[in-house]
């Protein structure tokens, strides 16, 4: 008896001692991947309000530079635009939403069973880009209109001309294609990056594209071909346009105004803004840096601690979940 208590003891060492270790490395949490998107404070977009900065961070957080922060959505801020006083917002989790500079919010809306990539003000309206292929305009009564397969994979940007009229989207299949914004109706299209359309921009000078091929490219408002900017690189992550001029962000880092470069590779750089004689980039720390135009030197860095007081928002209760793919 005694030696059959002291086989099974030693069984049961041994089984301890290899099998635990197993059991305890599986239920380990495994390590994100390599190409996970920014978490916590990192800059996902960037707006600008009277001459100053306003970010949207991973954490679906937005922030007056020098003013409010708020909750703004349960999944990272994918697009933040000014509109006549308002933050318009889209968040991964399939939500638009506006909001007052000191973060009431105006309304929100949803394109229903899809993750949002893009979202742009549109009169008290918003057009909004899914992550399978969906763009729409979403209004107070549901979607003006809707064409689910606009674009073959994700839809991932926007563009509104300066008058309202024409909306831009691109997307996973390189085209970029262009919609009447009132009932949706086509107007046209163009292939126009080999590989992802990950960002647009609209200026009185016609429509600017970024790639993933690393292009950076000009054309008309009737998509007809302009300048390549820049023929190939690493992925342009964002784009803004104005007067002119080009700044973009690319997936390396660096940030471009025109042919200058104002931030070498290094530290990721995830949306653009440009303003008079200033130019602004949000990076994964949480800060935005900001750049004289003429002469591309830095002229500060800042960050949404400087701000004022949280916005309260006791109950969090936005649903959803998602994040760009």
């Amino acid at each position: 008896m005694r030696r059959r208590l002291g086989l099974l003891l030693i069984v049961v060492g041994v089984a301890a001692v290899v099998i635990l270790p197993l059991v305890l490395q599986r239920t380990e949490a495994p390590p994100p991947p390599a190409d996970a998107p920014p978490t916590g404070g990192a800059v996902t977009a960037l707006a600008l309000v009277g001459g100053g900065p306003a970010i949207g961070n991973a954490s679906g957080d937005v922030a007056v530079i020098g003013g409010a922060r708020w909750f703004a959505h349960p999944e990272p801020v994918r697009a933040l635009t000014a509109v006549d006083g308002d933050l318009l917002t889209a968040g991964g989790e399939g939500t638009v939403a506006r909001w007052s500079l000191a973060g009431e919010q105006r309304w929100r809306r949803r394109l229903e069973s899809e993750r949002l990539n893009d979202g742009r003000p549109l009169g008290d309206d918003a057009v909004v880009a899914g992550v399978k292929g969906t763009v729409a305009r979403l209004g107070a009564a549901g979607a003006v209109w809707r064409d689910p397969a606009a674009h073959r994979g994700p839809a991932f940007a926007l563009a509104v001309s300066p008058d309202g009229r024409v909306v831009a989207s691109g997307g996973a299949d390189g085209r970029i294609v262009l919609r009447d914004a009132a009932d949706g109706a086509s107007r046209g299209e163009v292939e126009a990056h080999a590989g992802w359309v990950l960002a647009l921009a609209w200026d009185a000078a016609g429509i600017v594209s970024g790639g993933a091929d690393g292009a950076v490219k000009r054309w008309a408002a009737d998509l007809a071909p302009g300048p390549v900017l820049v023929a190939a690189g690493p992925a342009v992550i964002d784009v803004a346009a104005a007067d002119g001029r080009v700044l973009f962000a690319t997936d390396d880092g660096a940030v471009h105004l025109d042919a200058r470069a104002l931030a070498p590779p290094g530290e990721r750089h995830l949306g653009v803004a440009l303003a008079g004689e200033r130019a602004f980039a949000g990076g994964v720390d949480g800060a935005v840096t900001i750049w004289d135009v003429r002469t591309g030197a830095r002229i500060d860095r800042v960050r949404s601690e400087r701000g004022g007081p949280d916005v309260p928002d006791p109950a969090r209760p936005h649903p959803g979940a998602g994040s760009r793919p």
